[in-house]
């Protein structure tokens, strides 16, 4: 959970870019074939 974790405290770093955002959103898309929770 490291990973994850990391991702979490990143979060504020991006400043809520949307390409980064949905960037990650289609990563996650693409690994878990399902949609990130909101």
């Amino acid at each position: 959970h490291a990973l994850d974790d990391a991702a979490v405290a990143a979060l504020p770093l991006a400043g809520g870019l949307e390409p980064v955002t949905t960037a990650l959103g289609e990563a996650l898309l693409a690994a878990f074939g399902a949609p990130p929770d909101p």
